[in-house]
């Protein structure tokens, strides 16, 4: 039901933002946002403190980011908060920036390896898709994959590890 909540939030946001052409300034506000409220424990709490009122927790974000914020992005939290949806705050920005790359046509890679991927290769993985402009990389580095890449992409997943082949191997001779 969140994830309903969350994506109805989202796709409100985004038509405002889209109405107002600034799509781009509220996905780094919202990327913004999601990181601060991710490193920020106190910032947690506070969002899902029940005791604190609305008007208080308005007056609190009005005060926190009342430079850093466009207008629309300061009336859109007030307006999350007075519906009580501001548990879901986190949630309903991670969708925003889920439409906003899909409107972009933005390709987001995870690449999982035991160490730093070179721009050579991400080159050459890109070439793989066809030469796309708009990929992002996210890089994990796993030493537990042992060696090799694993690429996700969407719900896509290219498994080329070491780990993978190991396990294939085991499954084969049941071992």
């Amino acid at each position: 039901m969140d994830s309903v909540i969350s994506n109805r939030y989202a796709k409100a946001l985004f038509s405002l933002a889209k109405k107002d052409n600034v799509l781009k300034e509220i996905n780094a506000e919202s990327k913004f946002l999601i990181d601060f409220f991710s490193n920020q424990k106190r910032a947690q709490v506070f969002l899902k403190n029940p005791v604190l009122g609305q008007e208080q927790k308005v007056a609190i974000f009005k005060k926190t980011f009342q430079n850093k914020l466009s207008s629309l992005m300061q009336a859109f939290i007030e307006l999350v908060i007075v519906k009580g949806r501001y548990r879901q705050l986190v949630s309903i920005l991670g969708h925003y920036i889920e439409l906003y790359k899909k409107e972009m046509n933005i390709i987001s890679l995870e690449l999982v390896t035991t160490q730093t991927i070179n721009d050579e290769l991400k080159q050459k993985i890109n070439q793989k898709l066809g030469e796309q402009e708009n990929v992002t990389f996210k890089e994990t580095i796993d030493p537990s994959i042992m060696g090799g890449i694993l690429i996700r992409m969407n719900d896509l997943q290219y498994d080329a590890t070491i780990k993978k082949k190991l396990n294939n191997v085991r499954k084969t001779f049941k071992i």
